[in-house]
């Protein structure tokens, strides 16, 4: 549920800033950084200075998600709260750069991710 939950939120955030060249998936196939910025750029209309700022935030979190879930170390359920840790860090970071019109609709999508409906 934790992990489920995860995913979700940070695909919201990842939804995000547009770039040139694609990543590749990370090896959980969950979304790539590339994915990530343009969902969030189509989402929230962000600016080009806006997709600069948050491409190495939504890159680090998704690194460390990367590296969360290869950990073996730890339970599922540790692996699930240290990135959904991770997750809340980029997503304050990232609401540092938005409008207050941009936090409210990404506070509108965070909440149809939560709730299993994309809306696109």
């Amino acid at each position: 549920m934790h992990r489920l939950r995860f995913l979700a939120t940070s695909a919201v955030l990842a939804c995000a800033v547009m770039a040139g060249a694609q990543s590749p998936r990370p090896s959980n196939g969950a979304p790539g950084l590339e994915e990530h910025m343009t969902m969030l750029t189509e989402k929230l209309s962000l600016t080009s200075d806006q997709q600069a700022q948050l491409r190495p935030i939504m890159g680090d979190m998704l690194a460390a998600r990367e590296r969360i879930f290869q950990d073996e170390s730890m339970s599922p359920d540790e692996r699930a709260d240290i990135a959904k840790a991770e997750f809340y860090k980029a997503d304050r970071k990232v609401r540092l750069t938005l409008t207050d019109d941009q936090k409210k609709k990404l506070d509108e999508f965070e909440q149809q991710m939560h709730h299993g409906t994309h809306g696109d």
